[in-house]
């Protein structure tokens, strides 16, 4: 086994690694090692190729113009960032019938029209419940983490396509049902994007040649102190001064180490001594979000020919939404959708296409997206799926915490353990969940381990 020195370990080549090895080397910590499991960077950023060097996004995809830090990150190694096409009509499928509407909100019944208006009230007045940083130190926060998010979704859309409506939303965003997210996590979220208006105005930008090219272009920037294709299987921080960490091929000894994957990826490491319960909880009983992207590709977009603009949304079919996902260039056209397993307002036999084989899920997508955008999206030259639950060393599509584990073990998702620290988008006091949250998280983390350091330094001056 190889064994090699570092003044710093970061494990995991995501936005929150890399952000935190480029800030740390910045401030002048420039013996930094970046470990990467994966023969590539860029975590749960994934872009696929559409053919004639034009990709589309198989996972994170979307930053806000609000988003200072990944902006700011990506003008720094030369990626730029462009507006997707949003303009025209949306598709709404319910019960076998296909309306076209435009605006936010899709033809539903007058009272579910009114109720999905009032929506950004209801969602604020609960964000404005708790903290952003720390929803665990809201007053009521036992109350809210008691409580499953649907069962609030029950009794503030009474109305059932309202309640159906949000369903859907909500499902997509966390990439589980809401019956299985804490009442108190859904709050934190809102509260950590700044409400209703901020998040439902997230489809703003993307990055030319896909989010991943942003990942892959810092790596570049960090050059041969990224070492791919490199899974961590222990960190050992017995020692009050130093971290070994012992891959397959390689063992490292690092002052500090910052590990920057989500807290249900972080099962596949040990911890030597074993991690304080509160963190060793989030490790053990988080949930990943379960989410299938799918791209269907075109010669060209030709739903903008008829003024559409290649959103739809379904309460009774899968996939429930779709959205233009053209790359910069206009072509090939591109319909992207969402899939996530087990949603709730569906009905059995919608669900049941998710765990078939991958020619029946095909053809159950395709046979949606040519009822609402015509015979010709029956035909893609190609379709592409991306499935969170098979990518190795990541365990799903996001971090949605169930209820009673933010008010058990929420103060230690930040929280050094000694010479060990923690990044990745979840741990982000603000924009938590987004690429946006990762960079923060990063920045975060390596601020940290700079300060420690420098503690250190200071205490060992004759």
């Amino acid at each position: 086994m190889r064994a090699i020195k570092a003044r710093v370990a970061v494990i995991g080549g995501g936005l929150s690694g890399l952000a935190a090895a480029r800030r740390l080397i910045a401030g002048g910590v420039d013996d930094v090692v970046v470990l990467e499991a994966k023969p590539r960077v860029g975590g749960r950023l994934l872009d696929q190729s559409v053919g004639l060097d034009q990709y589309v996004e198989g996972g994170g995809e979307w930053a806000g113009h609000d988003h200072e830090q990944v902006r700011e990150l990506a003008a720094a190694v030369g990626v730029s960032q462009y507006e997707p096409f949003v303009a025209g009509d949306s598709v709404l499928e319910s019960g076998g019938e296909v309306v076209r509407y435009s605006g936010p909100v899709p033809p539903l019944s007058a009272p579910a029209v009114a109720a999905l208006s009032r929506a950004g009230d209801h969602i604020d007045e609960l964000a404005a419940r708790v903290p952003a940083a720390s929803p665990w130190t809201a007053p009521t926060a036992g109350e809210l983490d008691s409580r499953t998010f649907s069962s609030w979704l029950d009794t503030t859309f009474p109305e059932p396509q309202a309640r159906a409506a949000m369903e859907v939303r909500m499902t997509l965003a966390f990439a589980l049902p809401t019956e299985r997210i804490s009442l108190l996590h859904a709050a934190g979220f809102f509260a950590g994007v700044g409400g209703w208006k901020a998040y439902q105005g997230r489809l703003a930008l993307r990055f030319s040649s896909g989010a991943q090219h942003l990942a892959s272009a810092v790596a570049a920037e960090l050059g041969d102190r990224v070492h791919l294709a490199t899974p961590v299987r222990l960190v050992d921080h017995q020692d009050d001064d130093l971290v070994t960490v012992r891959c397959d091929e390689l063992s490292l000894e690092a002052a500090a180490v910052v590990v920057a994957m989500s807290p249900a990826d972080c099962r596949t490491i040990a911890f030597a001594p074993g991690l304080p319960p509160a963190r060793a909880m989030l490790h053990s009983s988080g949930q990943a979000g379960a989410q299938l992207k799918v791209h269907a590709v075109y010669e060209t977009p030709f739903w903008r020919e008829s003024g559409l603009a290649g959103s739809s949304f379904s309460l009774t079919a899968a996939p429930y939404m779709t959205f233009d996902n053209t790359p910069e260039s206009g072509s090939p056209g591109v319909l992207g959708a969402l899939l996530t397993y087990g949603a709730g307002p569906l009905p059995a036999e919608a669900q049941g296409f998710l765990f078939a084989e991958h020619e029946a899920r095909r053809s159950y997508v395709l046979d949606a997206l040519a009822r609402r955008f015509g015979r010709q999206a029956a035909s893609p030259i190609r379709y592409i799926e991306k499935s969170w639950l098979d990518e190795p060393f990541n365990a799903g599509a996001g971090y949605p915490a169930p209820p009673k584990l933010w008010t058990a073990a929420g103060r230690a998702i930040r929280e050094p353990v000694g010479r060990v620290h923690w990044a990745s988008t979840e741990t982000a006091d603000l924009w938590a969940g987004w690429m946006e949250g990762a960079v923060i998280s990063g920045l975060r983390a390596a601020d940290e381990v700079a300060l420690q350091l420098r503690a250190g330094s200071e205490r060992a001056r004759p």
